[in-house]
């Protein structure tokens, strides 16, 4: 059975399929791939998280790069649109295993670079041991890898506010996040409710918050649920839309009792998914720095003839 784990193994299917189908584009080698491999079409669609790019389009384009640049295919361009073939060197290495062609990508790269000193041949090899991983990847790795740190350092200013400031920035973000206003309940008479949000902002229907501020290793049980589940159900006009907000964690079994629960409808908040909405919502964050990545405009480029 062909299975596609890693980026080289793309490698030997490009060679075969090009030697097969000469002068393919882009999209027809996906196809090829796709069909290769037996890949359905939610594999083909998924997307990286901060640039939306298509993650397996993206790693073919990146193969399709480290194979022309090594000499084992090339391309000509008709109407702006790469048209790929194998060249007679690639054709030497189609019995070859991915493996060994990637080792000859590899080598093919350290002979491009006439280098004088050890560190610079050092500096060359560590690129070549990155083949598998392509620019944009990397580029997402290490954003998702700062957005991690910011949402912790945004924890650790929540863990620092007194129980009341907590439940007022937590109303604050759902106001952000397009309810209408919010109120913090009085703290004598709560009985489990700290904030009332509007479901809109014509305030049609009322949705009762619960927000602690608990430990991040703290882990939130079923019992704590069904207090709250059974506050709201006590209320007058019996409520049925409640959100639990914490900065700790949900335990497996008060997910399950909530997934289950079918007499009120309860949202559940961890302290990775409100780190992630004050983020992504900028509460109290702000943009340091911007970086836009283009691509070309195929449509532009082929209205001129």
């Amino acid at each position: 059975m062909r299975t596609y784990n890693k980026t080289k193994d793309l490698l030997n299917p490009i060679l075969n399929i090009l030697k097969t189908n000469p002068n393919l584009d882009k999209s027809s080698i996906i196809s090829k791939l796709a069909e290769y491999f037996n890949l359905d079409n939610d594999f083909l669609n998924r997307r990286y998280e901060v640039s939306n790019a298509k993650i397996f389009e993206n790693t073919v384009l990146w193969k399709l790069n480290d194979l022309d640049k090594s000499g084992l295919i090339s391309f000509e361009k008709v109407k702006d649109k790469r048209l790929y073939f194998v060249s007679d060197l690639g054709i030497q290495l189609l019995y070859a295993s991915s493996d060994d062609i990637l080792k000859y990508i590899r080598e093919n790269y350290l002979r491009k670079f006439d280098t004088s000193s050890e560190q610079e041949k050092e500096e060359i090899t560590q690129q070549i041991v990155e083949l598998e991983v392509n620019p944009l990847e990397q580029l997402e790795k290490s954003y998702l890898a700062i957005r991690k740190e910011i949402y912790n350092e945004i924890l650790e200013v929540l863990l620092s506010k007194s129980p009341v400031a907590f439940e007022k920035i937590v109303i604050e973000l759902f106001q952000k996040m397009g309810y209408g206003d919010g109120e913090i309940t009085q703290l004598s008479r709560d009985g489990g409710i700290d904030g009332i949000i509007k479901s809109d902002v014509l305030g049609f229907e009322q949705i009762y918050v619960q927000a602690k501020r608990y430990q991040k290793d703290v882990s939130i049980g079923q019992p704590d649920i069904q207090r709250f589940i059974g506050t709201l159900l006590g209320l007058q006009g019996n409520a049925t839309k409640g959100i639990f907000v914490t900065t700790a964690k949900f335990s497996n079994e008060a997910v399950k009792y909530v997934q289950n629960f079918s007499k009120a409808k309860i949202v559940l908040i961890n302290g990775d998914l409100l780190a992630k909405y004050i983020y992504e919502y900028e509460l109290g964050v702000q943009p340091q720095k911007i970086f836009s990545i283009k691509k070309l405009d195929s449509d532009f480029w082929e209205s001129f003839s």
